[in-house]
């Protein structure tokens, strides 16, 4: 008798359990509607360089090339660069690209995305922080929830704008108390990215997803944001960059000092896939009329795409580099894609000169000295002229 009581209570348990954990799932029907709406079309599989017609400029030493994104063999976009090999079994460890367009990417940013602006329209009041330095106060967000991979939806609908934001905000607060669980996609959802998780509200039929890769988790499964010791950052959640510095995370596994920090750190970002002998960490020279910016290899991006940068990349390029920025609408400012085109040079097998040190003070002195090493004699800006002058530009899509 007391053997089936347990055995009773046990599975009494069990039941509440499994349909506690329902409650926290839509069904694989609306989930089903809900991953075509956010996983998009299958990633190129390679990134693959043939010859292209043209000489090789005698002081560039540069091979014409098509580099090529490829998905299952057919090529779904196609780019007119520079490398150093084109032909044989050894992959290009240099690149050389110009592009009319160079978008901004604040990933990494202290100020990416805060729950309390997902739109990226707040509003902040310039103050004189230490030193005189200006600064911001209040919350203005540098980006929008899109741009960082979160979503809302209500039942199988993808929300945006007002019906966003209002769903957003009768949502938030269950998660940042933690009355709504996390649930990684990939757990009850098979074959697709394990970097989405997300949190169900059966009540209100409401769903949020996050990107682990764009806004990470804590050990619990919430996303991870600044805290009160981190300033100005109190508060907005923590955003990744692929190129990591080698920072202790804190007890809650979140670690907010390990990403590069897009408003001061020139960066470029590449498309994911094998891109020959250049690396995430590898130093990059981008050029824009008479300017010129030092820069690493810092995040990958879209498979697809090619011509993202960080916020102090392009602020450099334009000449607004230690510019406070307000909002979204002032980081899309920033948005080079009219005028002059800019040209960037990448140098495989560079990465290990910066050491692990990837602050925007060492990542200038090594790209100037690999520059100077790659360009072998003379000026050392004259080889990346002949390549800006070699290299076709590559039209925005």
């Amino acid at each position: 008798m007391i053997f089936r009581r347990v055995t009773i209570a046990f599975l009494l348990v069990l039941c509440a359990a499994n349909i506690a954990r329902a409650q926290d799932v839509p069904t694989r029907e609306e989930l089903a509607a809900m991953v075509r709406q956010i996983t998009g079309k299958p990633v190129p599989t390679a990134i693959t360089f043939h010859p292209r017609q043209g000489a090789v400029d005698e002081l560039c030493r540069l091979e014409p090339a098509h580099m090529n994104l490829t998905r299952n063999g057919s090529t779904v976009r196609s780019f007119a660069v520079l490398v150093d090999h084109v032909s044989g079994s050894e992959a290009p460890a240099q690149f050389f690209a110009t592009l009319s367009r160079l978008a901004v990417d604040a990933d990494g940013a202290g100020r990416s995305y805060h729950p309390d602006d997902p739109l990226g329209k707040g509003e902040c009041e310039r103050v004189t922080g230490p030193e005189g330095r200006p600064g911001l106060s209040g919350i203005c967000a540098l980006d929008q929830f899109s741009s960082g991979g979160a979503y809302v939806f209500n039942g199988t609908q993808k929300l945006s704008k007002d019906a966003f934001v209002s769903h957003w905000a009768s949502m938030w607060p269950k998660i940042r108390d933690r009355s709504l669980k996390p649930v990684v996609l990939a757990d009850v959802y098979p074959d697709v990215p394990r970097d989405f998780y997300f949190f169900h509200w059966r009540e209100r039929a409401l769903t949020a997803f996050f990107k682990d890769n764009i806004i990470p988790k804590d050990r619990e499964g919430y996303p991870c944001r600044y805290g009160p010791s981190d300033g100005p950052r109190n508060g907005y959640f923590i955003s990744s960059t692929t190129l990591e510095n080698n920072t202790a995370a804190r007890a809650d596994g979140c670690a907010p000092h390990r990403y590069l920090d897009a408003e001061n750190v020139p960066f470029i970002v590449l498309p994911k896939g094998g891109f020959g002998k250049v690396e995430i960490g590898d130093v990059a020279i981008v050029g824009r009329k008479d300017r010129l910016v030092y820069a690493i290899v810092g995040d990958a991006g879209p498979a697809t795409k090619l011509g993202e940068a960080s916020i102090a990349l392009n602020a450099m390029l334009l000449g607004k580099f230690g510019e406070p920025f307000l909002n979204m609408k002032a980081t899309w400012s920033l948005d080079i894609d009219s005028g002059s085109p800019v040209s960037l040079l990448v140098l495989g097998g560079t990465h290990r000169n910066l050491h692990g040190d990837y602050s925007a003070r060492n990542v200038e002195a090594v790209a100037r000295q690999e520059l100077a090493r790659w360009n072998g004699h003379g000026d050392p800006l004259s080889r990346f002229e002949a390549c800006r002058a070699a290299a076709p530009v590559n039209p925005a899509r």
